[in-house]
């Protein structure tokens, strides 16, 4: 069985409405199926697209209810596509900038040799930048979303990226974490780590550099200084990275027996981590 992928598509502003159907066509012998996550503002910005995409046999394009915040539309298409597939089937969850990105980039041959692998068996696969990956990135990033993997490794001993880009999941194992994803914001994401945290696997990948670069159609050197010095940018970082620790100090408090509630967290968290 070929995987399957499952990404949102909020893209108001039209940086990928030329570039998707290419993309996807790339993709197609490739994969069993693309569920394809549509907001309504993105459905009314580019009927053209939507309407395409409707018309390809192997895209399933899930139209996400007006008004959900964004947590909430990860859950909402990741259950639809839980749902309605094969609970055999594996799914590659990730985000259609990078994913065109990948496709585009001299790493095209090592990304497809990792989506037709597979990974290790059943196991779900968590594709983590890679240093060399992580150097195309502005610092603010990788030290923002460097607390939450310090945090995790302090809790459970493993180095986990939960912002991650790129998760590979069978979708039995999805529909199992699902009921447990309680997260309304981005911090999602880190709920659904820490659900396979002690199965999924790891793979260092070079093609998860950085695209805001493509995307945009800017210098990356030019746009990664202006990224770095921009306190806007650390504030943007922090508004899904601050949600994320608090969903694994939440997760250690719960793990942490004998704590009482109302008691300090930080305790909680340290005599978690102290369990591991």
């Amino acid at each position: 069985m070929k995987p399957a992928f499952v990404f949102p598509f909020h893209d108001p502003d039209g940086l990928l409405w030329d570039r998707l159907p290419d993309g996807l066509l790339d993709l197609e012998s490739k994969v069993d199926r693309a569920f394809v996550g549509v907001t309504k503002v993105t459905a009314s910005g580019t009927p053209d697209l939507v309407a395409w995409l409707e018309g390809q046999r192997w895209i399933e394009v899930v139209h996400v209810p007006d008004r959900l915040p964004v947590g909430a539309q990860f859950r909402y298409l990741y259950t639809y596509a839980a749902e309605t597939t094969d609970p055999r089937q594996r799914f590659h969850l990730c985000f259609p900038d990078r994913l065109l990105f990948a496709l585009s980039s001299h790493e095209r041959s090592a990304f497809l040799r990792d989506i037709q692998d597979g990974g290790g068996g059943d196991a779900p696969v968590v594709y983590q930048r890679s240093e060399q990956a992580w150097a195309t990135h502005p610092r603010t990033y990788r030290e923002a979303e460097g607390l939450v993997t310090t945090l995790g490794r302090l809790l459970i001993g493993r180095d986990l990226d939960f912002a991650w880009c790129h998760l590979s999941i069978l979708a039995q194992d999805l529909a199992h974490c699902l009921p447990r994803l309680r997260r309304d914001d981005l911090s999602l994401l880190a709920e659904l780590l820490w659900c396979i945290k002690d199965r999924v696997q790891t793979k260092p990948v070079d093609w998860l550099a950085w695209e805001d670069p493509f995307v945009l159609g800017r210098d990356a050197h030019d746009l990664r200084i202006e990224r770095d010095g921009s306190p806007a940018e650390v504030r943007k970082r922090l508004s899904y990275v601050l949600p994320m620790l608090d969903v694994l100090a939440s997760f250690a408090n719960e793990a942490a027996p004998g704590v009482a509630r109302g008691s300090d967290p930080r305790e909680s968290v340290a005599q978690g981590a102290a369990r591991q």
